[in-house]
């Protein structure tokens, strides 16, 4: 009679757990994922969770809409690729029609766990309570969120296990802890052709680039003077090597400071800058020389004088007819209108000879 009563089986207490059904391993990383939507201080969190290696990916949400999930759903599998089977709760946006499309579309088989039952998809609200841990540690410490998640996946699932870090790409992780190199080499077995191939392309890429290219250029010293390029104005600048910060790796990295502030440029755009003072002009320079007195040898005379044959004479080829070449002796001077051409000015400064064409006057009476 109690059993048939309706009153009585309406207010009977729950039916005990029933057995664990095994669910199939996944045989590989990222076949079998779980996903579910949480909350944490105010904020909603998509997290993705593989079945095969634990490794957890979160993505945080604008809002929860169809669209939204379903977005960040295809970012995900475009990161780490497209899984065989997703496992989500009853969730509107995971029912809804863009969704399963999307899923569809990809080759992605959906399944759901029933409402208010979790354990179909367990690892992702084992993740979900993990996560939340490590965040409230974290906002408790005053710590990056990102890094405890981090800390999570490089961290050994337990004393047999690998982290879900090794289990998903096949090699160890770098961390703050000491790990030696062999360790975080890539463990296929098309390591080393993969490694050889791409040297031969390296190589083949330089000789091609460097067809075109120049020499290589001297080391810049500290505080030498440069020019820099301006790739906006399309100008060289004036600047001041500053320093090289690490010239073993970055061989061709300088610090230049120009104008009061500091400039990281490399080596095709600087030049060396000499410091000498402008060189004057023609006038000033044939006045100085004529007005010098170190310059015996240079006179200026209003009426023509006779040159000393004798001191012509050793400049002179035996047998050459042709004009005798300008020494350091008095040279012929004429007045402005009967210049030649071939009349030039001895200027000596500073050991050195040059030749300077004198001012002539041309029969309208222009002065060139």
């Amino acid at each position: 009679m109690v059993k048939d009563c309706a009153l009585c089986n309406r207010h009977q207490r729950a039916q005990p757990k029933l057995p664990a059904m095994q669910p199939d391993l996944p045989t590989r990383p990222w076949e079998k994922l779980g996903s579910d939507i949480f909350q944490f201080n105010g904020a909603n969190y998509l997290i993705i969770v593989d079945y095969y290696s634990r490794f957890l990916v979160i993505r945080p949400l604008s809002d929860i809409s169809a669209s939204t999930v379903s977005s960040h759903f295809t970012s995900v599998s475009a990161e780490y690729g497209l899984p065989l089977l997703l496992t989500a709760d009853f969730g509107s946006q995971f029912v809804s029609e863009m969704f399963k499309r999307k899923c569809e579309e990809s080759g992605v088989g959906l399944t759901f766990s029933s409402p208010y039952h979790h354990q179909p998809n367990g690892a992702a609200e084992r993740c979900v309570g993990t996560t939340k841990s490590l965040w409230k540690k974290t906002v408790a410490n005053n710590q990056c969120p990102e890094t405890a998640l981090w800390m999570y996946r490089i961290t050994p699932l337990d004393d047999h296990l690998p982290s879900p870090y090794e289990l998903l790409y096949g090699r160890k992780p770098r961390s703050p802890l000491p790990t030696s190199n062999l360790a975080l080499q890539s463990k296929h077995p098309g390591n080393t052709a993969h490694q050889e191939a791409n040297l031969q392309k390296q190589i083949t890429q330089a000789e091609f680039y460097n067809r075109k290219a120049s020499c290589d250029k001297r080391v810049l010293n500290q505080a030498e003077p440069v020019y820099v390029w301006n790739s906006r104005k399309h100008v060289w600048e004036q600047g001041k090597i500053f320093n090289r910060q690490n010239p073993d790796r970055e061989p061709r990295t300088y610090v230049v400071e120009m104008n009061g502030k500091l400039y990281q440029r490399t080596r095709e755009h600087l030049r060396p800058r000499s410091t000498d003072k402008k060189p004057p002009t023609l006038s000033q320079f044939t006045s100085e020389a004529v007005s010098s007195q170190q310059l015996p040898t240079k006179k200026l005379a209003s009426a023509p004088t006779e040159v000393d044959d004798n001191a012509m004479a050793p400049m002179i080829p035996n047998g050459d007819p042709g004009p005798a070449t300008p020494t350091l002796v008095e040279k012929t001077q004429g007045s402005p209108a009967k210049l030649r051409p071939e009349d030039e000015i001895i200027v000596v400064r500073g050991g050195n000879i040059s030749f300077q064409p004198r001012s002539q006057v041309t029969r309208s009476g222009r002065q060139t």
